[in-house]
């Protein structure tokens, strides 16, 4: 597994999260999928080109909801399309961050989608390496879970 991909993802979190959010994320080991944890909020954006795979952020719906807060500046029901579109918007911020890192790769990400429904699990094609990054921050702990793999030769990743 090539976990020179997924460290971007990590270091993009804290930088969105305290620019954005004014909050400071500690990030744990970044540890392979095993059974996929369930979440109550989901945010996903597809990558593609020389890099292919999928990035989402998990959330339970407490902490969801504390992030959306200061992200936005106002509380918002979890089920309304505004809340969706902060964690889209969230998790596209994260991850258009992460792509600036993959040097002389090219990379396209997709518009992001996400999924609100309790105990949800995100999952990934099987051949593709995937990952949990766990995060902590002062509104609670969250995942991002990335499945990425490289198309091409022998561009590098920044870290």
């Amino acid at each position: 597994m090539d976990t020179q991909l997924f460290l971007p993802f990590a270091e993009s979190v804290q930088s969105v999260f305290s620019t954005m959010l004014a909050l400071d994320v500690s990030v744990g080991d970044i540890e392979p999928v095993g059974e996929s944890e369930d979440h109550d909020v989901s945010g996903i954006i597809g990558l593609s080109g020389d890099v292919t795979g999928n990035a989402a952020l998990c959330f339970k719906t407490e902490t969801a909801s504390k992030i959306v807060e200061s992200f936005v500046g106002m509380a918002m029901d979890p089920g309304s399309e505004d809340f969706s579109d902060a964690i889209g918007e969230l998790a596209n911020m994260v991850a258009g961050s992460a792509k600036a890192m993959y040097d002389g790769l090219h990379v396209s990400l997709t518009c992001p989608s996400v999924v609100v429904g309790l105990n949800h699990k995100v999952r990934s094609q099987r051949e593709i390496p995937a990952v949990k990054v766990p995060c902590q921050c002062a509104h609670g702990s969250f995942f991002i879970e990335v499945s990425l793999k490289r198309t091409t030769g022998e561009a590098q990743v920044a870290a």
